[in-house]
């Protein structure tokens, strides 16, 4: 059973938990987000699993097959009503949890408005919202869709990743299985199946999918406190030392701004908004 992976709903399973032993006072804001994101990373149970140490132990068990079929039994049989199905537009929690660092960074990363006040007594009067109040805001695809493509990556044997892009409507680049090898260029739609074909070009140089999948929401966070607006789109780059980098660009519907972000979270590239 550990080795098996986990769907996106016992995913998300075991960050209700985590939820409840934050609520509960078992975490502080630093371990609960450490520990989401190793579930969010989490390739097998078995991984996840390692993230409750010194907490309740989860009894998450994967079906792996249909049970036998049971006889039918005359007693009365309670009614359980379905559990609501995720809606595609909303942030999931799991998307919320992995760009964000405590419950303060969570709110940092919601949806925010930044419609300026009118001049009839709003909020703003000469109708600009000033800089200092200006926010950062995200669809779920920027880390939701990220997961779910290096999932689809690992699923079919390409763990390597030369060429990553993220827009609202396309997930796209190209990978190589361990090792090197045939390159394969991929697509796949923001909540759609991934697809991949081979390429004639050999990689140059690759990340490893799980390093790529951990990057991205590091990205997120740190360009928060530089950027405002909509992110529009992350891209996988490399700097001059072949080290990775994911771009983090965001428009406020006039204006385009976009810092790249290392492995360890620093800002070491900014454009301002032009």
């Amino acid at each position: 059973m550990s080795e098996l992976r986990p769907s996106f709903e016992e995913r998300d399973r075991y960050l209700d938990l985590l939820s409840q032993s934050y609520a509960n006072g078992r975490l502080d804001d630093e371990e609960f987000a450490r520990r989401s994101q190793g579930v969010l990373g989490a390739v097998t149970h078995r991984d996840a699993l390692a993230y409750f140490e010194g907490l309740p132990e989860p009894n998450i068990v994967p079906v792996e097959a249909p049970p036998p079929p049971q006889p039918r039994s005359t007693a009365h049989q309670p009614v359980v009503a379905p559990r609501p199905q995720r809606q595609s537009g909303d942030l999931t929690r799991r998307t919320l949890i992995a760009a964000g660092a405590g419950v303060g960074l969570l709110g940092l990363l919601g949806v925010f408005s930044l419609t300026p006040g009118s001049d009839d007594g709003g909020p703003y009067p000469d109708g600009v919202m000033p800089v200092d109040e200006l926010t950062l805001s995200m669809d779920g695809i920027f880390v939701d869709g990220v997961q779910g493509a290096a999932a689809s990556l690992t699923e079919q044997g390409l763990t390597e990743v030369e060429e990553f892009h993220v827009t609202r409507e396309l997930i796209w680049g190209r990978a190589a299985p361990a090792g090197g090898g045939e390159v394969f260029e991929f697509t796949q739609e923001p909540r759609g199946s991934l697809s991949a074909a081979a390429a004639s070009q050999s990689a140059s140089q690759t990340l490893a999918v799980d390093r790529l999948a951990a990057l991205v929401p590091v990205a997120i966070e740190a360009s928060a406190d530089q950027l405002f607006g909509d992110i529009t789109d992350v891209e996988l780059r490399w700097d001059e030392a072949g080290e990775p980098l994911v771009r983090v660009a965001a428009t406020d519907g006039h204006r385009r701004g976009l810092v790249d972000v290392s492995e360890s979270g620093d800002v070491v590239y900014q454009e301002e908004y032009q």
